[in-house]
């Protein structure tokens, strides 16, 4: 159970009436608490909802359901919205019950994408005259014409959600196996082959440079040599020359 009970007079997390107001809502209060004792329900808001005071809050008789809650303020009204996190999961036959049931026109927009136009969408709401807007409306008229509102303004900023056809749900489970395993396999196989190659490559540079440094020495050498020992010189030159050449007899 949860809403906006404006009973200041009451303090929580303690549930006890503080004095203040009049009679009649004294009186009101602590009906509530009555209520909500008998019914073993705790009220699980703690931090303030409007300026100074708890005014809306969230009765449960199952502490472990909600996991966190934050309130954050809004452009719409002087109360915190409360956002509940719960440990509730729907299963997959409601979610699809849902869907086929018939969704919000607000699951069109993409309220995870970055190219938000927050700044953009939060002055397109404080511009909107939201009293005159709903002004001498029946209750249900008035949610649509809000609700019409602010799917307007957020189609003006929010982008349009793509959509994907999903066809892995009529997949066989032991084929997504076998499909997962061959990723697997591919991927290590890629990797190793990876690395075989790249020590290949490192070999070969290791052996090409090692051959520059020993032809390298060896020239060094002979150069040396060409006054002290020209015949070894001459033999160094011979067995690199690329052209033969033939002696006349």
């Amino acid at each position: 159970m949860c809403g906006d009970f404006n009973f200041p007079e009451i303090k929580w997390p303690e549930g006890t009436l503080s004095a203040g107001g009049t009679l009649d809502h004294q009186a009101q209060a602590k009906a509530l608490l009555e209520v909500t004792d008998k019914s073993l329900l705790t009220q699980q808001i703690i931090t303030p909802t409007r300026r100074d005071n708890i005014l809306d809050l969230y009765f449960t008789n199952n502490q472990e359901s909600i996991n966190k809650y934050r309130t954050e303020k809004n452009i719409l009204s002087d109360h915190n919205l409360i956002v509940i996190n719960t440990a509730y999961k729907k299963n997959k036959s409601e979610r699809a019950e849902r869907n086929t049931t018939g969704s919000s026109p607000f699951t069109e927009l993409n309220f995870f994408s970055e190219k938000i136009e927050w700044e953009k969408l939060q002055q397109s709401f404080s511009e909107v005259d939201w009293e005159q807007t709903i002004l001498n409306e029946d209750p249900n008229t008035m949610l649509h014409t809000l609700l019409d509102k602010l799917l307007q303004i957020c189609r003006l900023h929010i982008p349009i959600r793509r959509r994907r056809k999903d066809n892995r749900s009529n997949i066989p489970r032991h084929r997504k196996i076998l499909m997962l395993y061959k990723k697997l396999v591919k991927a290590h196989t890629e990797e190793r082959k990876r690395r075989i190659n790249a020590k290949i490559t490192e070999i070969e540079q290791q052996l090409k440079q090692s051959h520059t440094d020993q032809r390298a020495q060896e020239e060094g050498k002979a150069i040396n040599k060409i006054k002290c020992n020209p015949k070894f010189f001459y033999s160094y030159c011979k067995r690199y020359s690329k052209i033969k050449l033939r002696l006349a007899h």
